[in-house]
């Protein structure tokens, strides 16, 4: 059986009391919901390496509790236009690539709440036929 609405209100009352809140609170009598606009940090240290004809992303993970995930992006142009890699965020901080190609990569986060950091510096230029191991990771000398 569920207490009357006005017992589970003084209930929620007195424990708000007793953790500091007054009753002249205003989050107890708000019942809006607030709004998330902070976006995530900005995923550091993206690297990327070439394994067995593969190309392998790597960066740190973000802290945030309520991240969703990753958007990586490719650019076959230096930086001039972007295409998203994947239509879902990417999960881990981790990914791998069979785009053989000159390309460079930059990746974004994103919340829970749709909001989304600003992208990393990009990373990357793989040139066909380039031993694996030997990718160029400084845009600026393809």
């Amino acid at each position: 059986m569920t207490p009357p609405k006005s017992t589970w209100l003084w209930t929620l009352a007195c424990a708000a009391l007793l953790v500091g809140c007054s009753d002249n609170d205003t989050t107890l009598n708000d019942p809006t919901p607030q709004t998330d606009t902070t976006p995530p940090a900005v995923p550091a240290n993206l690297e990327i390496v070439d394994v067995e004809g593969e190309i392998a992303l790597d960066w740190d993970d973000n802290a945030e509790v309520d991240l969703a995930g990753y958007a990586l992006e490719r650019s076959t142009d230096e930086g001039a236009t972007w295409t998203t890699v994947e239509e879902s965020p990417i999960v881990d901080s981790e990914f791998v690539d069979t785009y053989r190609s000159l390309v460079s990569y930059r990746i974004a986060s994103l919340d829970v709440s749709e909001n989304q950091s600003a992208f990393s510096d990009r990373v990357g230029y793989v040139a066909v036929g380039v031993p694996p191991g030997k990718i160029n990771s400084n845009p600026a000398t393809p």
